[in-house]
């Protein structure tokens, strides 16, 4: 066993969030970075993976809520300089239901 690292770095642009016009200016366009050295050792070499990130994440309407519907691409390579080396490509969907109503005081129990 070695010593492990994990750098990573990204962000997300936002074209124009109270655009009625364009679906697409509304919508998130994320990106990243990333490298990993993994703390194991094979063969007096240590694995590291790196790659790069993006994707949107997509508004839509749910129970009179903004939502969004997020879907990321993930590509990159792991074990580089080892004997398990090998490129791969991940892809990611997810949902976010945003509840403002949670902390609301009520007037009436």
């Amino acid at each position: 066993m070695g010593n492990s690292l994990h750098v990573s770095i990204g962000g997300f642009i936002r074209p124009n969030f109270k655009s009625y016009t364009s679906f697409w200016k509304r919508a998130f366009y994320k990106y990243g970075v990333y490298y990993r050295e993994d703390a194991r050792i094979i063969l007096d070499k240590q694995p590291t993976t790196y790659g790069v990130t993006f994707g949107a994440g997509l508004p839509f309407v749910f129970q009179r809520r903004l939502s969004h519907a997020n879907i990321g691409f993930d590509i990159g390579k792991k074990g580089s300089g080892t004997v398990i080396e090998e490129n791969f490509f991940k892809i990611n969907f997810g949902f976010t239901f945003n509840d403002d109503e949670w902390f609301i005081k009520r007037k009436y129990n």
